[in-house]
């Protein structure tokens, strides 16, 4: 009797702290970052095509084929933001003739969905069946937590991944056997990036251009409000998006 009694003790006990890390769990992640409700990028428009596949992932299509752009540019968003938050660059970068699409994460999270870009950069059905498309050379970024997942991905599959974009991030993944170039922008006011990281892990990056925008913050990558403990940027938001979207263009063409 008295085993089993302890028995029923531990299961109990098993019980209640599994039920009360699920529900930790769904409170964390259900206090995320939201898109600006007033942003106008999350809208098709005559000049480009935003649609959300079967997976939740976003596409940007620039609609006049005679400006397409060879390359194409998948996007990791970062942690506990909404996707449509990183709509405006995506947006810029459509309408200057690139394709994109942002990889939906569960929960808000990379890690749910690291290998995303698989069903982005593979999948031709949800382009369309002009032969420009099919030629595409893509590129992978992301912003904060994106970014370290999306340089996890570069590096297993940089044999058809031309390049990477770090926003505001890092690799903690050696990239040494990796041959293409990496991009790696912050703001110069950034408030949330772990510099120390950024720091230790720079050596894991080859072919590494690094650009510092001058009053740029961390949360100006998206348009979703100040993030907790970032300082707020001498820039406005739109300028930020603006050169963040010149240096992609700028890296993705050399």
């Amino acid at each position: 009797m008295k085993r089993k009694r302890i028995l029923k003790i531990v299961i109990i006990t098993f019980l209640l702290v599994l039920i009360g890390t699920v529900c930790s769990f769904f409170i964390y992640t259900n206090n995320y970052y939201r898109v600006n409700e007033n942003d106008v990028y999350r809208y098709s428009s005559d000049k480009v095509m935003v649609e959300t596949d079967d997976s939740n992932n976003i596409w940007f299509r620039p609609k006049n084929s005679s400006n397409l752009k060879n390359e194409a540019f998948c996007f990791y968003p970062g942690g506990l933001v909404e996707s449509d938050a990183y709509c405006p660059i995506m947006y810029k970068l459509a309408l200057d003739g690139y394709i994109g699409c942002i990889a939906n994460m569960p929960f808000k999270l990379a890690f749910f969905n690291a290998n995303g870009a698989d069903a982005i950069v593979n999948d031709e059905s949800n382009l369309t069946n002009d032969t420009k498309y099919s030629d595409l050379n893509w590129y992978i970024g992301g912003h904060s937590l994106g970014g370290v997942f999306a340089a996890r991905y570069y590096q297993k599959h940089s044999n058809t991944i031309n390049g990477l974009v770090l926003m505001a991030s890092y690799s903690d993944k050696d990239l040494s056997d990796t041959s293409g170039r990496v991009l790696s922008i912050y703001g110069s006011c950034d408030g949330v990036l772990k510099f120390d990281n950024y720091n230790k892990y720079k050596a894991n990056l080859t072919n590494l251009t690094e650009y510092v925008i001058d009053g740029g913050n961390h949360s100006y990558f998206g348009d979703y409000g100040l993030q907790k403990g970032d300082n707020i940027g001498t820039i406005t938001p739109l300028e930020q998006w603006n050169i963040v979207t010149r240096k992609i263009e700028e890296f993705m063409s050399i």
